[in-house]
């Protein structure tokens, strides 16, 4: 496995790397300054020879020998041998590994300019150089002459690949484990959410490293199985080659010179011409270069191998030869180190036809490998005096002795590339200084770390820097169980550094008690664009005995551990030795710098592409919106780019089904009622069909010319091909085999275009899955006894035994107690103990038994949610299929693509797969429910945005503005509903509006009053079945009508007090809500006075004790009057008392506040509160520069203020449109009566003010802030107990907030409020009604999208002073905001909220208008499981209806 598995993600489409176009220097004749002039250069004879695929060896032989060890390697990793006992042993060379640590025959002593650890030996290359002629001769052609087809390679057509860090060998293996590695660990969980990942740098750093050799299971490389699949690094061959300077053929030279060469057989070439099946011919210039300094030798008796590079990176070997002069005797050379000498030609016929056709037609880069060769000294060498202990003359011996003792070491860096060998033993104790050793005295041991190795590089001038780092491969392997491994690695070298983000964590103890620092490696989606193009780290490939990048590093003793960085993390990083690992003699390593710029574009390079490399390429089906992005129809969207072709060329499309897994869905037979059809009888049984599928049912592709971004641009395979058009796609054959699932199409590309070119220009192909709404990432509904109250995921795989699990982001309600389920097991656990979230947001849950088997991470955990009846439904009028239809065919736009359309249904199982092919209902193989097709849209023909209400790719908001429905122009539905619905409380008739509601509670009564026109009404429920207690009854009388406000309040005996507007007039009646009975009689309150300005409104409020109730309200009146200077207005807050038990007033009104102002603007806002014997009044009065509040505790028994006159609590601002509530407590008895006065002012900010009341007497110092910032005007609160609560929405981030009060402190009862709505869009929010019930607090809201859409929705959360734990104290239930309003056909406002005490039963009610008359309307709650769904998004899960694998593969016919 890596040392990084890079990758970029661009909506699931991985790209590969691109070549710089870089034009370097080799010498005045040649490349630098164009093509050898070949009749200036030597002609050298191409003698062949068996084919040799590697270097080393002697000359001649075909196989390379067996390189001998040293001996100290015949013993095991770190085993410790005295110098003493190795002195005897003499090198070939004259030395030994004490005076000669790498074996290049040069002493120690000696190596006064050069590194002791790193063998200097000469090496011989060939490079070669242009132009290189490749031809094919033909015998007769369509002429019937002979011919041939020819392509030359020019200087120009060459770049270097210099400034890459890396080789495409590299960059192709990186691509190939990534994918495996993705493949391996990817889930496709389909209850959580999406799958979709628009943008991931997958396993991002140095987590892990790419090894070919041991496989010990000591290592995470194998218990990650990362080591699996068969890549190709490893056996490419000449790896004692380096080529430095990576020249290859540009794409754009490669894919002109293939087109010519297409062009010219198809004119050259008929079916009686005749071509020899080893017709090929290559010219090519080279150069033989020393690259070696200061050790000039003489080489004869040369071989060397014609390569062809592919654009992967594999080399296909061609022809062997021996350099001859041109009187055919063996060619030699001295070459110089440090020189390049040549250039020379050489020419190579008979060779095999077919591939030097693919070479050219596949823009495969020729190389010459030199791959054996005589060497000795020069006369008067140097180098000769440099190898005093060596006599003999054949120099190869130095090369084959160095080997046995050193590693291969190759750096491949932005504008470097170097080989190293390197000294593979480490030596004793007591070196201080590597570079300045040159002896040893102690101990010498077989095997050396990959740091000490690049140290000893180091020695040589090179600048290395490592640091350690922690990579998390959750995002691309979400299955990975050990998804986080801490690593020593590489951070720079020669000055080029990774450019990964991370965070530096100092000194954290890991498991082992000792101290590690590291770079922790930060998610991709924080990097900038600027980040993300400059990123670039270092990777490690190896092949060794012994090494592994990935090794555990274990604690000692018998039973050893794998040492963990942070134990104490959720998912502790496993700590690999990484660099630290042991490199051995023979083993070998590349070191490449991998940069994403690089990374990110090379699969559009012709010779990288599927049509050229014919290689085969896999694709998926699933789809979704959010996987499509902004742009569905740009022609790398969700597609495979093939190559680029000429116009009137042929391709072949070969589309091998592999896997077809069917949802197999139903929605069983609908119950009927009335014109309504009820689905609720959902059924899956998701499968891997063995079935074999017909022509037309087994594959749905199109293809884009990329020509542009529309949806007209994107030609289907079948139904758009079939035509004569030159300018577009046409077919020019169909082959199908039933028995492998394969369709072979040969599509000819256009012959014309409007604009282009059509000789000189190419089109370049994109192929992907059609966007079928089979196909699609859908939303469905899942079977009552499948939906769980809690949903989750597995953060950690579970092994047998295990009685803790931790479940990563449960959704839903999760309680100690719950019923959990693991996966499709059927052993049931109880959860005895949840912890709090940790940084991941996962809970640890302590279970009642051991898990009786093996799970692997992600697997799906639920807990049971007890439905025993569907939570949810999908209605259907009976007439709706045939009005929809009707109206959708006349609405329908044919080529608006990129408008959200919704299409016609299916009326029934038979559909015509001419007119419709690959329609989801049996046209694709399966005989789908059509009801069930019709949920997920039918289908779309297509089209992405088409029939895509029940797309996948946001399933998060898939609720958050409402429940799905569709509606023709005469009512008929179609749409989702919850198993509970929000009912009709009162309505009224056409367009008059209905005002209020307003609803109150006692014991176990619930009454509902609202105004329509001039009646109040009336509606009782008991609160613990839910239900209406009778009908509707009128509360005023005809005498006292009302056209203005009105409020009610009711006392622990269930007497309610009621007082409404008519005018000026103010009315009062008293009732006993359990028998709906008035008291007494109603009876006029006062005629109030106001100054005549329209744009202020009055308001009134009441309380109620046990025995006496008051009515409070504003009397506005002017006071005086001064000509050209205004009014003066006296604005006065008053209260009259009454009796209960007569409904009788005790004494005329009385006023308890008031204020004065200037110019007639004024108001005065009450509000009043009572319990007991106890009431508080409380105003805000707004005069001409300012605003108070007041407040007055008053004994309503004695009929008397407590304490003494009105208290001023604060200014509330200058205006007024403040507005001001109360709330009372007593835990009974002697004990006192606490109030809480909280006002919002007018400039937005909510204040609050606590009292004894029983005492007449303020709590703390002052007022206090409720919120720090403004809210909105619409918020409530309400004391029920200790504490009192408050809702309201924050005006800065929209978001609703709860809050309570510590009612005896007088003072906020949490540092904290919690915000209650989810992460859904919405225009504004507005709090409704707050209610504390036992310890769980249910809030509700209006949400606000537009102009157009205001529901009704709510939150639960527990409220626990007392609880030991702080994390539970005060915290929310669930995983999200629930409706309550279902029904949803217009605006819903003014909800109110009721319950018993200590009951989980609450209702709401609020007022509806609805489509064709307002209503109020209320929603049964149950606070375990509040919401029109009880369990939200748990009642759905997401899947295609039909995902299929394909493999493809591609050619150019020619």
């Amino acid at each position: 496995m890596f040392d990084l598995i890079v990758r970029i993600v661009v909506r699931k489409v991985i790209l590969a790397s691109v070549l710089f176009s870089f034009v370097g220097c080799l010498s005045d004749l040649g490349f630098g300054s164009g093509d050898v002039d070949i009749t200036k250069a030597t002609w050298l004879v191409a003698e062949k020879i068996p084919l040799i695929r590697d270097k080393g060896g002697l000359p001649g032989l075909p196989t390379p020998p067996v390189v001998p060890i040293d001996n100290l390697f015949s013993l095991p990793p770190g085993t410790k041998v005295k110098a003493a006992s190795l002195g005897g042993t003499i090198d070939p060379t004259g030395t030994n590994i004490l005076n000669d640590f790498d074996g290049d025959g040069i002493l120690n002593t000696n190596e006064t300019t050069t590194n002791v650890w790193v063998a200097d030996y000469p090496m011989i290359d060939a490079i070669i150089a242009p132009p290189v002629t490749m031809k094919i001769y033909i015998q007769i052609s369509s002429n019937q002459n002979s011919d041939e087809l020819v392509s030359e390679i020019g200087s120009q057509d060459f770049a270097s690949t210099r400034n890459d860090g890396s080789e495409k060998i590299h960059q192709n293996e990186l691509n190939l484990k990534t994918v495996q590695f993705q493949d391996t660990y990817s889930d496709s969980i389909s209850f959580n959410g999406a799958n979709s990942l628009s943008e991931s740098f997958g396993v991002k750093y140095q987590g892990t490293g790419a090894n070919y050799g041991t496989s010990s299971s000591k290592n995470w490389g194998v218990t990650a199985s990362t080591n699996k699949t068969l890549t190709k690094w490893a056996d490419k061959p000449f790896v004692n080659n380096l080529d430095r300077e990576g020249w290859n053929v540009k794409a754009n030279s490669s894919s002109d010179k293939a087109m010519k060469y297409r062009r010219d057989k198809a004119s050259k070439i008929d079916e009686t011409s005749k071509v020899d099946p080893n017709a090929g011919y290559v010219r090519a210039a080279l150069y033989i270069e020393n690259q070696s300094v200061n050790m000039p030798v003489k080489i004869k008796n040369i071989l060397c191998s014609l390569m062809f590079e592919t654009g992967e990176g594999d080399l296909i070997p061609i022809q062997s030869f021996r350099l001859m002069n041109t009187d055919n005797s063996p060619f030699e050379v001295s070459v110089y180190g440090g020189t390049k000498f040549g250039p020379y030609v050489i020419e190579l016929t008979n060779l095999n036809t077919a591939e030097i056709e693919r070479a050219i037609s596949s823009g495969y880069t020729p190389k010459i490998y030199i791959v054996d060769y005589e060497m000795t000294h020069v006369a008067d060498s140097n180098y000769r005096s440099a190898l005093l202990n060596f006599t003999g003359d054949n120099l190869k011996i130095v090369e084959e002795n160095s080997k046995a003792r050193t590693a291969l070491i190759k750096i491949f860096g932005p504008g470097f590339r170097e080989m190293y060998r390197v000294a593979a033993f480490d030596l004793g104790s007591g070196i201080s200084d590597p570079c300045q050793t040159k002896s040893v005295v102690g101990d010498l041991s077989p095997g050396v770390s990959l740091r000490t190795a690049l140290n000893r590089i180091a020695c040589s001038g090179l600048e290395i820097e490592y640091e350690d780092v922690v990579v998390d491969f959750q995002d691309i392997a979400p299955k990975l169980s050990a998804s986080r491994v801490f690593a020593k690695g590489i951070k720079s070298i020669g000055g080029v550094k990774n450019t990964i983000l991370c965070d530096r964590q100092e000194n954290i103890i890991g498991s082992d008690n000792n101290p590690r620092t590291a770079c922790v490696q930060k998610p991709f989606s924080e990097w900038t664009p600027e980040q993300k193009e400059n990123g670039g780290v270092w990777v490690v490939f190896s092949k060794g005995k012994y090494y592994n990048f990935t090794e555990y590093l274990l604690t000692q003793g018998e039973n050893p551990e794998v040492i963990k960085f942070d134990p104490n993390a959720p998912r502790p990083a496993s700590v690999l030795k990484g660099i630290d690992s042991t490199l051995w003699a023979g083993d070998r390593v590349d070191i490449v710098y991998i940069s994403l710029r690089d990374y990110g574009a090379k699969i559009r390079d012709f010779g990288t592409n599927p049509l050229v490399t014919n290689l085969p390429f896999k694709m998926n089906t699933a789809w979704d919106l959010d996987s499509l992005g902004p742009h569905p129809y740009y022609p790398n969207t969700k597609s495979i780019y093939l190559g680029a072709v000429g116009f009137g060329e042929q391709i072949e499309l070969s589309i091998k089904l592999d896997k077809t897994q069917y949802l197999n869905p139903s929605f069983g037979a609908p119950s009927i009622s009335g014109n309504f059809q009820y689905f609720k009888d959902f059924s899956y049984n998701r499968i891997t069909t063995p079935l074999l599928f017909e022509r037309t049912e087994v594959a749905d592709f199109e293809i884009s010319m990329g020509f542009g971004g529309q949806r007209s641009d994107w030609m289907h395979i079948e139904r758009d091909l079939n035509n004569s058009d030159p300018y577009k796609l046409q077919s020019c054959g169909v082959n199908f085999i039933h028995s492998t699932q394969t369709l072979t199409l040969c599509v000819k590309l256009p012959t014309q275009h409007e604009v282009l070119d059509t000789e000189t220009s190419v089109v370049e192909l994109y192929v992907r899955p059609s966007l079928n709404n089979a196909y699609r990432r859908t939303v469905w509904p899942l079977p009552y006894y499948k939906v769980g109250k809690m949903r989750g995921t597995l953060a950690d795989a579970v092994v047998s035994g295990a009685s803790t699990i931790r479940v990563l982001k449960p959704f839903g309600l999760l309680e100690q107690y719950d019923v959990l389920v693991i996966g499709d097991n059927s052993q049931q656990f109880t959860i005895l103990n949840i912890s709090s979230a940790d940084s991941e947001g996962a809970v640890t849950l302590t279970l009642d038994q051991p898990v009786g088997f093996d799970a692997i991470k992600t697997t799906t955990v639920i807990t049971l949610s007890g439905l025993e009846t569907p939570d949810i439904k999908i209605t259907q009028d009976s007439g709706f299929i045939t009005k929809w239809n009707q109206e959708a065919t006349t609405a329908f736009l044919p080529t608006a693509y990129t408008t959200a359309q919704n299409l016609t249904f299916s009326a029934g199982q038979s559909i015509d797969c001419l007119a419709n092919p690959k329609h989801p209902v049996g046209c694709l193989g399966f005989a789908t429910d059509f009801n069930a097709v019709n949920w997920m849209g039918n289908y779309n023909k297509g089209v992405a945005l088409w029939s895509s209400w029940a797309d996948g790719g946001d399933f998060s908001n898939f609720l958050s503005s409402g429940m799905f429905g569709l509606t023709t122009s005469n009512g008929l539905v179609y749409k989702l509903e919850p198993g509970a619905s929000d009912y009709m409380v009162g309505e009224h008739t056409g367009s008059n509006p209905i005002y209020g509601p307003i609803a109150i509670s006692n014991g176990d009564y619930t009454l509902v009053i609202w105004r329509k026109d001039s009646d109040i009404w009336g509606r009782l429920y008991t609160n613990s079945t839910q239900a209406a207690v009778g009908v509707q009854f009128d509360m005023n009388t005809s005498t006292n009508p009302i056209n203005g406000n009105f409020t009610a309040k009711v006392n622990e005996n269930g007497k309610v007090i009621l007082a409404w507007e008519n005018g000026l007039d103010l009315f009062v009646s008293f009732w006993d809500m359990p028998t709906k009975t008035r008291i007494g009689t109603e009876s006029k309150v006062a005629t109030r006075l106001r100054v005549p300005v329209s744009s202020v409104t009055m308001n009134i409020d009441v309380a109620i004790g046990t025995n006496r109730a008051l009515v409070t309200y504003e009397n506005s009146y002017i006071t005086s009057s001064i000509e050209y200077i205004g009014n003066w207005t006296q604005h006065d807050a008053l209260a009259r008392l009454y009796d209960v038990a007569t409904a009788t007033a005790v004494a005329a009104a009385f006023t308890y506040s008031g204020g004065n102002d200037l110019a007639g603007w004024g108001k005065t806002s009450v509000s009043a509160v009572a319990i007991g014997n106890y009431a508080l009044l409380s105003n805000i009065t707004a005069y001409d520069n300012g605003s108070s509040v007041f407040t007055l505790p008053y004994d309503l028994a004695a009929g008397a203020a407590i304490g003494g006159p009105v208290r001023t609590l604060d200014s509330a601002g200058a205006g007024i449109s403040g507005s001001i509530r109360t709330g009372l407590y007593t835990a009974g008895g002697a004990n006192p009566v606490y109030g809480m006065v909280v006002w919002r002012t007018a400039q937005g900010y909510l204040r609050a003010r606590g009292i004894n009341v029983s005492a007449g007497s303020l709590i703390g110092g002052s007022t206090f802030n409720v919120e720090s910032g403004t809210v909105n005007p619409i918020w409530n609160m309400s004391v029920t107990k200790n504490p009192g609560v408050i809702v309201y929405a924050t005006t800065a981030d929209n978001n609703v907030r709860l809050r309570t009060f510590a009612m005896p402190e007088g003072q906020l009862g949490t540092s904290n409020s919690l915000v209650l709505n989810s992460a859904n869009p919405a225009t504004s929010r507005n709090g409704g009604s707050v209610l504390l019930v036992g310890k769980n607090a249910i809030a509700t809201w209006e949400h606000v999208e537009g102009s157009i859409s205001k529901t009704i929705r709510g939150r639960v959360a527990v409220i626990d002073p007392d609880n030991t734990d702080v994390n539970k104290k005060f915290f929310l239930k669930g995983s999200g905001e629930f409706f309550l309003s279902t029904t949803n056909q217009g605006f819903q406002s003014n909800v109110n909220t009721t319950a018993t005490p200590d009951t989980s039963n609450a209702m709401a009610f609020w007022l509806a208008q609805d489509t064709l008359q307002p209503r109020v309307r209320g929603f049964n709650v149950s606070l375990q499981n509040p919401g029109a769904l009880q369990f939200g998004l748990n009642n759905f899960f997401i899947a295609p209806l039909i995902e299929r694998d394909y493999t493809i593969t591609s050619k150019i016919k020619f």
